[in-house]
């Protein structure tokens, strides 16, 4: 069991406070002056995709990266993905992973701040390479690592999904609902500090990939078949208590 030292929080209704940028606005926000916002392009079965990710970053990157346009936040920017029609207009896009920070590492998430939020569940943080899948505008589904379609990890993922008949019928209920499943690709050959004996993919998280919301993957069981989830603990509510224990772990 891997625990972080630090409980990583998402904060209730982030995703409300938090607009998904457009296209043209997570451009803007890769051109500002010494951004760490990037945007890589890359074609797909002939269609033109752009994802956009962050090097090392302040947490001012995030919150307020453009000051005259406080509406603009940088959160979204991991692994946000547009896929372009062969006209060059919008099919779709697709969210990853908002940034997240640590107890204590920003003002945010003070220990002052969060003492007496509810804490929800806390899952374990597994060890690989953060996976999702897309649906090109010809109807093909794709899988994809953060930033990549065409590497180790973007292969193995899409292995995944053609072997695996569990993980596939997940993935397909989900993009019919506009529903984003976000895994952790693990494999022998992906080591990051845990090894694991085969490969696979663990289901981390469900997002509304309109809205960004979080949904709770525990309400969606029956979709999930045999794919492993990331385990989870709803019995500790107190942060003492977290602190405690991922102290125990650490130490």
């Amino acid at each position: 069991m891997k625990l972080h030292r630090y409980t990583e929080f998402i904060k209730e209704g982030f995703e409300v406070k938090n607009s998904i940028p457009r296209y043209e606005q997570a451009q803007e926000l890769c051109s500002i002056k010494d951004s760490p916002f990037y945007e890589s392009k890359m074609e797909v079965d002939g269609y033109n995709i752009s994802a956009f990710n962050y090097r090392l970053a302040q947490n001012k990157d995030f919150s307020n990266p453009i000051p005259e346009k406080p509406e603009l936040k940088g959160y979204e920017m991991r692994g946000l993905t547009f896929i372009f029609n062969k006209d060059g207009s919008l099919f779709k896009r697709y969210v990853l992973l908002e940034k997240f920070f640590n107890l204590n590492q920003v003002p945010d998430t003070l220990y002052s701040v969060v003492k007496n939020y509810k804490i929800k569940f806390f899952s374990n943080k597994e060890d690989g390479s953060i996976a999702s899948f897309v649906k090109l505008p010809n109807g093909k589904v794709v899988g994809k690592s953060k930033m990549g379609f065409d590497n180790d990890q973007a292969n193995g993922i899409n292995r995944i999904y053609k072997t695996n008949s569990d993980v596939k019928k997940l993935v397909d209920w989900s993009l019919d609902n506009d529903i984003v499943a976000i895994f952790e690709y693990v494999s022998p050959q992906n080591k990051i500090v845990l090894r694991y004996p085969g490969e696979e993919l663990i289901l981390l998280r469900f997002r509304d990939n309109k809205t960004g919301k979080h949904i709770d993957i525990r309400d969606h069981l029956d979709k999930v078949g045999s794919v492993r989830v990331a385990p989870f603990e709803d019995e500790i509510k107190d942060l003492d208590q977290l602190i405690e224990l991922t102290d125990c772990w650490w130490n």
